[in-house]
């Protein structure tokens, strides 16, 4: 069987993104400075965490899914004998579509979180 690092990455990622999801979902995943969607938004208070996290948590969500989905693909590739270039094709896809996933997470995340600080800091103002 080819591909045999890109499905060992599809898996690890898929777990990653799966463990967080629930993490966020379930509440466990607190402030911290280790694992999330560390910013200077996120960071700045507990509920900007929270806040934050949930947004990103769809996102997050789709990323375990996709993984999951390409591990799949290139296992049922391979198996067929597809040729190398396609395995290849299937592969970069992939792994560009879950990066994306994550980035958007943090990006929609920070955002969340920010908007949250803002609203706070306006009302202490008054």
């Amino acid at each position: 069987m080819t591909h045999l690092a890109p499905m060992a990455g599809y898996l690890i990622l898929a777990t990653t993104c799966g463990v967080m999801a629930q993490a966020i979902h379930a509440g466990w995943l607190n402030l911290n400075h280790t694992i999330g969607v560390r910013t200077k938004n996120t960071l700045k208070n507990e509920t900007a965490w929270k806040v934050g996290h949930k947004a990103a948590f769809p996102y997050l969500l789709a990323a375990a899914y996709l993984a999951g989905a390409f591990l799949v693909l290139l296992i049922v590739l391979s198996i067929l004998k597809y040729p190398a270039g396609v395995l290849d094709i299937a592969t970069v896809t992939g792994f560009l579509s879950i990066l994306g996933l994550i980035v958007v997470a943090g990006i929609r995340g920070n955002s969340r979180a920010k908007r949250y600080n803002d609203s706070m800091d306006h009302l202490k103002s008054e």
